[in-house]
């Protein structure tokens, strides 16, 4: 049987490895040189066109900024896929592994994953940073895509 003070220590041990989970092991930095970012209100993703494969045609998008090592990113992917595939028509979806394209994370000033960027039609970005539930992800979608 656990003593008192063995049973605190554990439970406070739990806590810690949660938000770790949580927090995505500490946070990803990336490395390197400093680039300006625009502010939110005129953050616009023409000015990451460079690091997209396909141009912005004008239909809104979600940029997925992940890591295959990263907790949260992992358990987010599942809900990502599934809403993704309810807005398939209205709504593109984008996935960077920031370890392979550190230089698109690096201009976008990315500092924590998972990180994304909701899109709208004239290319408005919307950041988000940390885990979101499906139906956060669900109004996220629809908001873009007009569908509120």
């Amino acid at each position: 049987m656990m003593s008192r003070n063995n049973l605190f220590i554990t439970a406070a041990m739990l806590a810690c490895m949660a938000v770790l989970l949580l927090s995505c092991g500490g946070k990803k930095q990336v490395q390197g040189q400093t680039t300006e970012v625009a502010t939110a209100d005129t953050e616009n993703i023409s000015a990451y066109a460079k690091y997209l494969d396909t141009p912005f045609s004008g239909k809104p998008m979600v940029v997925d900024f992940y890591a295959t090592w990263c907790g949260p990113c992992r358990m987010m992917s599942g809900s990502l896929d599934k809403v993704a595939g309810k807005y398939q028509f209205f709504v593109d979806v984008v996935r960077i592994d920031i370890d392979e394209k550190e230089d698109f994370a690096r201009a976008a000033g990315i500092s924590s994953i998972p990180t994304l960027f909701f899109v709208d039609a004239k290319g408005g970005i919307m950041r988000q940073t940390g885990y979101m539930e499906e139906e956060e992800l669900d109004e996220a979608f629809a908001a873009i895509a007009g569908k509120e």
